[in-house]
């Protein structure tokens, strides 16, 4: 996770440096203007390091997920049958956003 201009990034943990960026801003202790671009964090770092804050945040997070305050940034929604084209877009690293395979369309 990066927090960049008030706003959190998700990067996978295993894959190339796509970032995913959450639309709407989330709060941050650590997030202040000024000539620092960000602060990463490895959620397992974090889960294992500090689990009660990682407890903490993550409860957080989920609670803005479900009342609407905050979204994922969703890039594409394409048939399922399209899977190869979304892990094309991921691997080229160009994508900003999830892609989201639908199915029974």
């Amino acid at each position: 996770m990066t927090v960049v201009n008030r706003r959190i990034l998700v990067s996978r943990y295993d894959g190339p440096s796509a970032l995913r960026l959450v639309q709407e801003p989330l709060p941050h202790p650590r997030a202040r203007p000024g000539p620092r671009q960000g602060d990463r964090h490895r959620i397992v770092v974090l889960r294992d390091r500090f689990p009660g804050a990682f407890r903490k945040d993550l409860t957080t997070l989920f609670d803005l997920l479900a009342k609407g305050e905050t979204r994922p940034a969703v890039a594409d929604r394409l048939p399922l049958e399209q899977a190869a084209l979304a892990h094309e877009r991921l691997a080229s690293a160009r994508v900003t956003g999830k892609q989201v395979l639908v199915c029974g369309r």
